[in-house]
């Protein structure tokens, strides 16, 4: 994903070898920083170099990062074939968060490259919900296991959800959105959300590069997104100039995570009626019709639960490969 096409900068890599020799752990810090941009200019290609430096020094847990960025195509070695092997390089060099993965992995039959590639080649029949606009649902889409384990992954994470703002084009938090968001960044994308990620890509038969990071979303008893749309209207400066550099959201899927909560549904009120799935369905549409154009017959809610917890995974999708910039 992102820049996995650009060059990596030799003259930043022959600077960072002079600074930090073979500290296989700065080595890690640094490129972790590059990558996301905490603290240094972001440049994921650059930071995936040198945290490849790290993982040649054996250092376990750059290993297990390397497994996450090479599944995004950012190393030298790009793929799920190489991901596969620096997450079990990483396991047998020690790291215990490697080992988990990889174990809950195996335990539900996606523990190699093989076993991934059959599951994500394997049938998902979708259920029409309109064929204009395009809103589908695919039925265990993902085991409710996997459900429970990106719970996890998103409940230490979690901030207020916000939207953008017309004025200032930045994000804001408003009252029409009052429910909490666990955003994931290149390094926080563990290899199963990621094949989760590509499943999905499968059915759209959209590139991931396409995709935007995925973000779990969690509502409590009367939170809410109250009606909106997912794509971004162009008519609006702002957001025409955005759409020209990162392109339109052209597609949404929605994983829903658990059961176990009243209210909730996903409602369309334009088309008449609402969507609440069990653990491991997802919905699918599309935000925009056959000409490109925003169809506002998407709009939709995220309606509040009146008891119980929602979680679910959001992945919106663009109209062209996207960049960390």
């Amino acid at each position: 994903m992102a820049d996995s096409d650009a060059a990596v900068d030799r003259a930043f890599l022959s600077m960072v070898l002079d600074r930090h020799g073979q500290d296989a752990a700065a080595l890690l810090d640094l490129g972790l920083r590059v990558v996301i941009g905490r603290d240094a200019p972001r440049s994921p290609v650059n930071g995936a170099a040198v945290i490849e430096l790290a993982a040649e020094c054996g250092h376990a847990q750059a290993l297990l990062y390397l497994s996450r960025l090479a599944a995004q195509g950012l190393t030298s070695r790009p793929g799920l074939a190489a991901a596969f092997a620096a997450l079990e390089g990483a396991c047998a060099a020690g790291d215990s968060a490697a080992c988990a993965e990889l174990e809950f992995m195996r335990a539900r039959g996606l523990g190699s490259l093989e076993d991934a590639r059959r599951w994500l080649d394997s049938p998902c029949e979708p259920e029409h919900l309109s064929r204009s606009p395009r809103v589908m649902v695919f039925r265990g889409l993902v085991a409710p296991e996997i459900c429970g384990r990106l719970i996890e992954l998103a409940t230490h994470r979690q901030a207020e959800a916000k939207i953008y703002d017309l004025a200032s084009g930045g994000m804001r938090t408003d009252p029409m959105r009052t429910n909490r968001r666990a955003p994931f960044s290149p390094v926080d994308l563990e290899l199963l959300l990621q094949l989760v990620r590509m499943r999905i890509a499968k059915i759209f038969d959209t590139p991931v590069d396409f995709f935007e990071f995925p973000e779990v979303l969690h509502y409590c008893p009367g939170e809410r997104y109250k009606p909106h749309v997912d794509y971004f209207h162009v008519a609006v400066p702002r957001f025409a100039e955005h759409v020209r550099i990162h392109g339109q959201r052209t597609k949404t899927a929605l994983v829903y995570l658990n059961d176990g909560y009243e209210g909730g549904a996903t409602t369309f009120s334009k088309l008449g009626f609402g969507f609440r799935g069990a653990p491991g369905d997802a919905l699918f549409f599309h935000n925009v019709d056959d000409s490109g154009a925003g169809d506002m017959r998407t709009l939709h809610e995220g309606s509040p639960p009146t008891a119980g917890e929602k979680w679910l995974l959001s992945q919106w999708i663009r109209d062209r490969r996207q960049t960390f910039s």
